[in-house]
């Protein structure tokens, strides 16, 4: 570029996002197979009660979901959290996965297309008699209940009631009100964060997070490398408390590592969710009551994987519980039936691969040697070295032939409709009080806009409806003409 201009390029991309609702279908039919219960127990962090209760280990009639892959080392996990980051890398993280249903000979049927469009089924959806689920009355008197989304299966949340009783929770403090007498019965303080609480009839389940405050390494027997629990890793914590003469006594608790995803307590057994990060630098597994979950018992669902997903079933009146992790992409919302939890995940990676088309675009304009350079950048992913290429090229050209050419790329470019290439993935897990068996997962395009996007159907049919986006692009850019300041005395600089 000659010296009298300087052209900057901004926000090449202007996305103008026309959101349109796409209603996809999915119909599974689920089979029983194996299950797995993978208990631990101990404590990560003590508390100022003595329960008078520890948490039970669950049988171990199978701890092996053969159907599914896991690790025999935790050498060999880490080698492989490790290969999927380099490909990450090499790719640019432009890796995304096309709207598919999988099936995984776990009792799906094979391999299809949803239809476009599929009549909805008129029969209403009801749920087995649920176990001590006692509706919104108790005696005359009616109450409101959170705002569930399956009947009998409830949903955590900071404010919750039997009827008899209100608790409320605020940061890390938990006060129970009479809401007849308005009189207090009960209050506690906690080391860390309530994230959420329940509240059955004669037991209070509260979930509090916190922050380790220092680095932790652990080193097993018969192990090359070291576990380790960075500085800032969250812990998940459970209290179980049991209301005993006029307040409530604590009967145990139970630690797990992550940040809770969600919860659904159904039947006396709460369900779970907690996901951590992978960090291929570091040598981090999910920990239970201070164990680590072992290598054997961490499952491959997902072949780009970005998270560990924990699972913990516990159930409350026993404290028998057991615990599954799975290494699979990001959390991004549940939903639960009476015999089915759906975990789904989105990948929103469509920015970046977008960003690789338009560049394409823009090659078609540019001369045999430099398209060509920015081409083999951009088939690897490697966008910034492809964006500079193209700097160095405009800055050859003057301002006439730079707007020249962005006038010509502007028009190819406004005359395209991108889509995002977002997607959902639902992992479909079948419940029986501790024990989950894996049944699949399907892939569609677009992304959930909330819980209520999903249903299941008379437990045979689940349907989704997602949101795709698609855009329309143009191309802004800006010449600013320099100018001389003078600084002090015979000094100049040219800006």
């Amino acid at each position: 570029m000659d010296g009298s201009k300087l052209v900057v390029i901004g926000a090449i991309v202007l996305a103008i996002g026309i959101m349109i609702p796409l209603l996809s279908y999915s119909f599974f039919t689920f089979t029983a197979s194996t299950t797995l219960s993978s208990p631990r127990h101990e404590y990560i962090y003590s508390t100022t009660e003595t329960p008078y209760q520890k948490p039970i280990e669950a049988p171990k009639e199978e701890l092996k979901i053969k159907s599914m892959a896991s690790f025999n080392t935790y050498s060999q996990l880490f080698e492989y959290i490790s290969t999927v980051y380099k490909k990450y890398e090499e790719l640019g993280t432009t890796v995304f996965r096309y709207p598919e249903i999988v099936a995984l000979s776990m009792g799906l049927r094979e391999s299809y297309k949803a239809p476009a469009t599929v009549a909805t089924p008129t029969v209403t959806a009801t749920g087995p008699e649920i176990e001590g689920y006692a509706g919104a009355e108790v005696g005359e008197t009616k109450y409101s209940e959170t705002n569930v989304q399956v009947k009998g299966i409830d949903e955590p949340d900071i404010v919750k009631t039997n009827g008899k009783q209100i608790a409320i929770a605020w940061t890390n403090k938990l006060y129970v009100v009479d809401p007849n007498t308005y009189k207090l019965l009960w209050k506690k303080s906690f080391n860390s964060t309530i994230s959420s609480i329940y509240l059955l009839d004669k037991y209070l389940v509260v979930i509090t997070i916190n922050e380790i405050n220092k680095p932790l390494e652990l080193r097993l027997p018969g192990e090359e490398v070291k576990i380790t629990l960075p500085q800032g890793t969250t812990n998940t914590t459970i209290y179980v408390y049991v209301w005993e003469d006029n307040g409530y006594k604590q009967a145990y608790s139970i630690d797990i590592t992550g940040r809770p995803a969600s919860s659904r307590l159904l039947n006396n057994v709460l369900y779970l969710i907690t996901t951590q990060p992978l960090e291929p630098s570091k040598h981090i597994v999910p920990l239970v009551n201070n164990k680590p979950v072992p290598a054997n018992e961490i499952y491959v669902i997902e072949d780009k994987p970005t998270t560990y997903t924990n699972i913990l079933s516990l159930n409350i009146t026993s404290g028998e519980y057991s615990t599954y992790s799975f290494v699979t992409g990001p959390y991004s919302r549940i939903y639960m039936s009476y015999k089915y939890l759906i975990i789904a995940s989105h990948t929103p990676w469509y920015r970046r691969v977008i960003d690789i088309k338009i560049f394409k675009t823009i090659t078609k304009f540019l001369p045999d040697k430099i398209s060509q350079k920015i081409n083999e950048y951009l088939d690897v992913g490697k966008l910034e070295e492809a964006m500079k290429v193209l700097y160095d090229y405009l800055e050859t050209l003057t301002a006439e032939e730079i707007k020249s050419l962005f006038t010509l790329i502007d028009t190819e470019l406004s005359s395209k409709e991108y889509i995002s290439t977002d997607n959902t993935t639902f992992y479909v897990f079948k419940i029986n009080a501790l024990n989950l068996d894996y049944k699949g997962r399907l892939v569609t395009e677009g992304n959930i806009r909330d819980q209520f996007s999903m249903e299941v159907y008379i437990e045979k049919y689940f349907v989704v409806a997602t949101t795709v986006e698609h855009y329309k692009i143009t191309l802004s850019y800006w010449i600013v003409s320099p100018r001389t300041i003078t600084i002090t005395g015979n000094r100049e600089i040219t800006v």
